[in-house]
This record gives C-alpha cells, structure tokens and sequence, in this order.
C-alpha cells in the first residue's frame, strides 16, 4: 500500500507514501471449483477503505480480518463506484 513514486524524469522518489485516496480491496468468495468464474462480478466481495483511515494505523499491509474490521460489510461490484466517493 505504501510505496515510493516513480516518473520518468526523476526516477524513484525518496519517501514512502501512500499513493492513492481509496483503496480497495477485493475477495473471490467462491466457495467451490464449479462457482470460481473470476470473470464474473457477482462473485467477487469489495471492501473499500479512505486512506486516513490506512494511515492513521500506519498500516503497510492488512490481514482480511483487519480489513473487514476496518471497513465494515462489503460492497457489490454493482455498488463500488458509490463506495469509493
């Protein structure tokens, strides 16, 4: 989650930041080798976190508990655009 920026010109940057304002993390939920299409969006969980909330733990990474801790219930694909706003 937290890297050093890279462009063209000056290479990689110095500081380790957080890159993004939302990040989103995603599961394959499912349950059985028949149910795996991971072309399919309605088989996918999202779990959208701001990130103050990232750096207010100073997280570099996060367990799936954690996440869902952190976040709450998770979105639909049908309903990610409206979390991450």
């Amino acid at each position: 989650m937290k890297a050093r920026t890279w462009s063209a010109r000056e290479g990689y940057g110095r500081e380790v930041v957080y890159n993004a304002d939302v990040y989103v993390f995603a599961l394959l939920a499912a349950t059985g080798h028949a149910l795996y299409d991971a072309l399919d969006p309605s088989g996918w969980q999202f779990w959208v976190l701001p990130v103050s909330t990232l750096a207010g733990r100073g997280a570099s990474s996060l367990s799936l508990p954690a996440v869902r801790g952190l976040a709450g219930e998770h979105v639909c694909y049908a309903n990610l655009a409206e979390a991450m706003r």
